[in-house]
């Protein structure tokens, strides 16, 4: 009855659908069974690209196999790295070391269940960064970095890479520049390059490191000569210089010969006290052509206190016969004296006085008409010049003492 029953619902089956019963008839009739379709998984995709390191992240996505594909799809080759998970899933580490940097490269991927392909396209090797620096305002422009938010550097001469963010704002760049302005004391060229933007997926391939751009750090000038001089106490500066302020933490111009007292009061003896060393900091001035040189420092030692007139001092004074008796008791070699007459109605300016020097115990004649009632003799001890052949520092004159004149009428006073 069975045998009939299926005789007869065969007899109304359509042809096609016989032939699909008839094969799985005989299919299980030795043991194959079908393969069933994977649902867990999906299409192969792409995560981080390291464009320093040259790695892509390939994630399985339930595919046991995952395949590239470099030649359009034509020839299909086997991925291979070190396998590892991550918040994604599970990848494969693979090497693109071999991907062209020279022009866009698409490479495809493809997992062995689930077949369909993703193509990345790895960028060319950014060539249009460039770099140029401001000689004047020691500082820097950049071009062509896209979408990177910082830049790597070195000295030519080594290959310690430093990273520094595009943002001058940033204290990583000012430290940068501070650096930068050390390499000028003797010059140096420095190699840049525009840091990698890494991939993130198909859709965001990223951004490989640039090329090499080497940018020359001229030679700073050197700096200017600067001379005290002792006799009218001050410096040969020029307008075409500056100098720093401490106390105002900037450059300041200077004036054409400029007095100690002007550039460094401190050092000036005042109030009955020693004036103290002053180091001043003096450069030739950057222009619009130029940058500012190297720094010449200037040691001003501290002024003294003035020598003194009378009998048991330095300068003993006597009225004889209408000439007036200057005896330096106490000047020498070592010790030499400074002495000037200022006439009544003259003024007294210590960088335009005649001053003459005095190195030894001697006594020196000033007659009446040269020193009219109401002049005055100003007395120091004398400035030595700094001389580095012989080892000697500068030393300033002390400061002054001063002795109004007013002659007696007797024939011979003395104080």
């Amino acid at each position: 009855m069975k045998k009939m029953i299926g005789k007869f619902l065969i007899s109304f089956l359509p042809a096609s659908t016989l032939l699909v019963a008839v094969l799985i008839f005989v299919l299980n009739g030795i043991g194959f069974k079908p393969v069933k379709a994977d649902s867990d998984a999906t299409a192969v995709t792409v995560g981080t690209v390291d464009y320093d390191n040259l790695t892509i992240k390939v994630y399985k996505n339930g595919n046991s196999i995952l395949y590239f594909s470099s030649d359009g799809r034509k020839t299909w080759n086997e991925v291979e790295g070190d396998s590892d998970s991550d918040g994604n899933g599970a990848y494969i580490l693979m090497d693109i070391s071999w991907v062209s940097s020279k022009a866009d490269t698409t490479v495809y991927f493809k997992g062995n269940k689930v077949t369909t392909a993703l193509d990345m396209e790895f960028p060319k090797m950014n060539s249009s960064f460039k770099v140029t620096f401001d000689k004047v305002n020691i500082d820097f422009e950049f071009s062509g970095y896209e979408e990177a938010t910082s830049f790597m550097w070195r000295k030519s001469t080594d290959y310690n890479w430093m990273t520094v963010p595009f943002d001058k704002s940033s204290q990583e760049y000012k430290n940068f520049l501070k650096k930068i302005n050390d390499l000028r004391f003797k010059g140096c060229k420095v190699v840049f390059l525009c840091n990698q933007v890494p991939g993130t997926d198909a859709e965001h391939p990223g951004q490989r490191p640039s090329k090499e751009v080497t940018v020359s750090i001229p030679k700073m000038a050197n700096a200017p000569s600067i001379k005290v001089n002792v006799k009218k106490m001050t410096l040969n500066t020029k307008v075409s210089m500056e100098y720093y302020d401490t106390a105002g933490n900037k450059w300041v111009s200077c004036s054409k010969n400029m007095t100690i007292a002007d550039i460094a009061p401190k050092a000036l003896y005042s109030a009955s006290k020693e004036g103290t060393s002053v180091n001043i900091k003096i450069r030739t001035a950057a222009t619009e052509k130029k940058p500012y040189s190297k720094t010449a420092i200037v040691t001003i030692p501290g002024q003294t206190k003035a020598p003194e007139f009378g009998a048991a001092g330095h300068v003993k004074t006597e009225f004889s016969d209408g000439v007036l008796l200057l005896t330096f008791t106490k000047a020498s070699s070592t010790a030499p004296i400074d002495y000037c007459i200022v006439k009544n109605g003259e003024t007294f300016d210590v960088t335009k006085a005649k001053w003459k020097t005095i190195k030894s115990a001697k006594q020196i004649k000033v007659k009446k008409k040269s020193v009219p009632d109401g002049s005055t003799i100003y007395i120091r001890f004398s400035g030595i010049n700094k001389n580095d052949s012989k080892n000697i520092s500068l030393k300033l004159p002390s400061y002054y003492a001063s002795y109004s004149i007013t002659w007696p009428a007797e024939t011979t006073t003395t104080k």
